[in-house]
């Protein structure tokens, strides 16, 4: 068999081990290099993200304790008027006009049941123009 033959197999062992050296050098010092720094940059992207997203996870609830703490305080005066019957007459011109406040928060409170619950909402079927045959243009 020729390609075992002793007089050219230590050539072909030579060129073997130097085209795969050439090659392990070749991706060790010029393409690992790219590769290894790529991964760096997408770690510390990754890292600059999640700071990033701890902070507004911490300013948000910073602000909800805020905003409950307001809630609480407001809620507390409130009972505490309650409480003391400290309420005010409302004379007849007054209560014509929370009258009409009321009939208005009823207005938008129906408004928003009617329109704005999710089985309403997915219960409607809409059509894109662009994609609707039918539909002509004047």
């Amino acid at each position: 068999m020729p390609q075992l033959d002793q007089i050219i197999i230590f050539p072909q062992i030579f060129w073997l081990f130097l085209v795969f050296t050439t090659f392990y050098i070749i991706l060790t010092h010029y393409l690992l290099p790219l590769f290894v720094k790529s991964i760096k940059l997408r770690k510390q992207v990754i890292e600059l993200n999640t700071l990033e997203s701890a902070k507004v996870l911490e300013s948000l609830s910073h602000n909800q304790d805020l905003l409950q703490k307001s809630l609480f305080h407001e809620l507390q005066s409130i009972k505490n008027i309650i409480d003391n019957n400290n309420f005010l007459y409302i004379s007849l011109e007054q209560n014509f006009f929370l009258q009409a406040i009321d009939k208005k928060i009823g207005n938008m409170l129906y408004d928003s049941l009617l329109y704005c619950d999710e089985q309403v909402l997915e219960s409607i079927f809409l059509e894109c123009k662009v994609l609707n045959l039918n539909f002509k243009l004047n």
